[in-house]
């Protein structure tokens, strides 16, 4: 396939055609001027992945930092550091191998939630409770669809939840994460990246209760059945237990939409408490002319939809955690609310509607 003139000059196409050699890493050091990003990478490719793959794109190293005005609590800086994998064939294989500003997104919209009912999810998994038997209080757990290799936003809602143990004399309610996906190879660089970067910040901060975090496999087509006992066992009342369900980016074709508005809606029948929070390029393929029907046609859920994320301060501090490039701009961004007919809850439009 040849480039146009246009293309040629195009970061998003260099990348994918394959064409953006000034990118590639000399695995054999001979470039002296190779800076310590570069050499992280190199450290990164050779840590557990197979040298006879096709590295032409290799490993990037984000570093994420959270500034104390990024949250809506003023809590400290924190930074996370999160290991791509190397991309094999041009920029869309595989799936969910690099940070996409969708995850930004999403993760700006944890931390700082408009919505009412996005607040009631997280202020039900953040709550205390007055009693002291940890054990037998009920679990809270918020599930993420598609995390991808770098779990950025599982790791700010960890952070976020980490820090509400602050000095009441209440118990925290134990609280659970679960990222999934649904290529090993993904979930085990996810895995990975979520390893390191809490075990950094239990370290550094070893006063403030870190939630439990798990990672697991998740075919959308395969239903709820293959994650519930994920969900299900910190909890003594299951179908009371899953909070919040959120993603990002995560449809692109006709077939992804069905698959992951089948997932969404068994959920919703099975843990109908939960809000479910999805970040989404608009115009992909499946996303107006199969999810969104899907979900809005069916009398079993609500749905609040929006073409446009055009809240600037959310992109403001989503660009701060990662920098949006490539060839879309704030204004393909769109994000849906939905939650299960039986959830009672205030539904009013998020302010940037």
């Amino acid at each position: 396939m040849a480039m146009t003139e246009g293309q040629e000059t195009d970061e998003f196409w260099q990348l994918a055609l394959k064409g953006n050699d000034d990118k590639k890493t000399n695995s054999d050091g001979d470039d002296d001027n190779d800076d310590e990003l570069t050499e992280e990478r190199s450290q990164d490719r050779n840590d557990g992945l197979n040298e006879d793959e096709d590295q032409s794109i290799p490993p990037i190293t984000y570093e994420i930092k959270l500034q104390p005005e990024d949250q809506i609590d003023q809590f400290e800086a924190v930074t996370f550091q999160l290991t791509s994998m190397p991309l094999t064939d041009g920029i869309f294989s595989p799936l969910g191998a690099q940070l996409w500003y969708g995850q930004a997104l999403l993760a700006a919209m944890l931390l700082r939630p408009s919505y009412p009912p996005l607040k009631e999810a997280l202020t039900s998994i953040l709550l205390t409770t007055n009693n002291t038997d940890r054990e037998n209080v009920q679990a809270s757990t918020a599930l993420e669809l598609g995390s991808g290799a770098c779990g950025l936003a599982g790791l700010v809602l960890s952070w976020l939840l980490a820090n509400n143990n602050s000095s009441t004399g209440k118990t925290k309610r134990p609280s659970h994460i679960i990222l999934t996906d649904n290529e090993q190879p993904v979930l085990k660089q996810l895995r990975r990246n979520i390893t390191i970067n809490l075990n950094r910040l239990q370290n550094s901060y070893p006063k403030k209760d870190f939630p439990t975090v798990t990672v697991a496999p998740l075919e959308w087509n395969d239903g709820v059945t293959t994650i519930q006992a994920f969900i299900d066992a910190p909890s003594n009342n299951p179908s009371e237990n899953l909070k919040l369900i959120f993603g990002s980016e995560l449809v692109y074709t006709e077939s992804t939409a069905t698959a992951c508005a089948n997932i969404v809606t068994s959920m919703l029948e099975r843990y109908p408490k939960a809000l479910v929070l999805i970040v989404q390029v608009s115009d992909r393929s499946g996303w107006n002319d199969v999810f969104l029907p899907t979900v809005t046609e069916n009398q079993n859920l609500q749905v609040l939809s929006q073409d446009v994320v055009a809240d600037a301060d959310l992109h403001e501090l989503a660009s701060s955690l990662l920098r949006h490039g490539g060839t879309l701009d704030r204004f393909d961004f769109g994000v849906v609310y939905i939650t299960s007919a039986q959830r009672s809850s205030s539904h009013s439009k998020p302010a940037f509607i």
